[in-house]
């Protein structure tokens, strides 16, 4: 499932509204001091269904957005907020690390707790499913 980070982070980059964005994600050894920031993580992942031999796993997957505090601040999170939303809703990854995986869902957006005081952002939550087959090791 982390399989998925780069192509995110492809898909966003890609974006006219995130063009100078430092667009990363939890795995990468970047310097988080970069801002404004477009961070990608996978949160966890729900068993949305269990049968005799099969699970289908439903990561969820946050895009962090982070700008500094200030009057272009609400302008800049909407706008890649918008971008965001608009390219991952609905997006068919495909086929990857052999498996299909369904189209992205949105599940929410919500504000995330930053240790700066000097910034602000929105986290938005996505959620994809795949099916993993048991006992083929």
């Amino acid at each position: 499932m982390l399989a998925l980070a780069p192509l995110i982070k492809l898909r966003l980059t890609q974006l006219p509204e995130l063009e100078g964005w430092d667009v990363r994600t939890n795995t990468e050894d970047a310097d988080r001091r970069s801002i404004p920031s477009a961070d990608v993580r996978c949160v966890g992942a729900a068993v949305a269904d269990a049968k005799a031999g099969a699970v289908m796993l439903a990561p969820r997957w946050q895009v962090i957005l982070v700008v500094r505090r200030g009057d272009t601040a609400p302008e800049l999170i909407d706008q890649a907020l918008s971008a965001v939303i608009c390219s991952l809703f609905g997006w068919r990854v495909g086929e990857q690390g052999g498996r299909g995986w369904e189209p992205f869902t949105l599940d929410g957006i919500t504000e995330p707790m930053l240790a700066d005081e000097g910034l602000v952002g929105y986290q938005i939550t996505f959620a994809t499913a795949a099916r993993y087959m048991g006992g083929t090791k």
